[in-house]
């Protein structure tokens, strides 16, 4: 069910990293033109190839971008959580959806038109900087996963996911382990890395016996992320 309670959205916003230097006034101004939705797990939020040009914004919860094969092969893109926003591609260019967005869990979002959000973006010259920022940092994120795709092997990769999953979860980057919960199932993680449920579990197995992590059921215990880090290093050769 959609509600529009202008407090509870501005609140929201505040959340959001690409409003996070818009002043109050102009926040709620553009509050006016937002509603949220809540997602059950597994709900598809948006589907691949469709004609919609909302934009959203999580701002409780979890999140996967994905593309599926006509054989139901699904290749897992990245993870969406709290403060992510996602849908500005279509918002942007007018084209079809790049791809599937589905709730991991339960998931609450704010979204707004295509065309209220151009507005937002003419009007507050911060907000057009954070997209920008915001469009870079994908792109710089799209080519460390090309690179990782085209040089390492697949047991890198998973080494690389891995550490990508600890990082996302840091409270502080001086920390060197952490404990994920809710992680990535070993299935996910192979469709992040374009290899096979098996290999996953053979290679979270070969780091558990190093003391590197520890996995319980859903819950995955990262105990030595600069051993991680230095694997991932070595196969990258930097």
């Amino acid at each position: 069910m959609e509600v529009h309670p202008e407090k509870q959205l501005q609140d929201a916003l505040n959340k959001i990293g690409l409003f996070k230097s818009i002043q109050a006034p102009a926040l709620r101004k553009i509050a006016r033109d937002c509603h949220i939705k809540r997602y059950e797990p597994r709900a598809w939020v948006i589907g691949h190839g469709d004609e919609t040009k909302d934009i959203f914004f999580i701002i409780e919860g979890n999140a996967t971008v994905r593309i599926d094969s006509k054989e139901g092969v699904g290749v897992i893109f990245r993870e969406l959580h709290a403060g992510d926003v996602f849908g500005e591609y279509a918002a942007i260019d007018r084209k079809p959806r790049s791809a599937t967005v589905q709730a991991r869990v339960n998931c609450t979002t704010v979204f707004m038109s295509a065309e209220n959000f151009r507005k937002a973006v003419c009007a507050e010259p911060d907000l057009a900087w954070a997209l920008l920022e915001h469009l870079v940092l994908e792109t710089r994120q799209l080519t460390d996963r090309v690179f990782e795709f085209s040089t390492l092997c697949v047991q890198n990769r998973v080494q690389a996911e891995l550490l990508r999953i600890a990082k996302e979860a840091l409270e502080s980057c001086s920390e060197n382990q952490v404990e994920i919960c809710s992680a990535p199932s070993d299935s996910e993680i192979a469709s992040r890395t374009s290899t096979h449920r098996e290999a996953v579990n053979r290679e979270i197995g070969r780091l558990s016996k190093q003391s590197v992590l520890e996995r319980h059921g859903r819950t995955i215990l990262i105990k030595d992320i600069a051993a991680l880090e230095q694997m991932v290093h070595a196969a990258i050769g930097d």
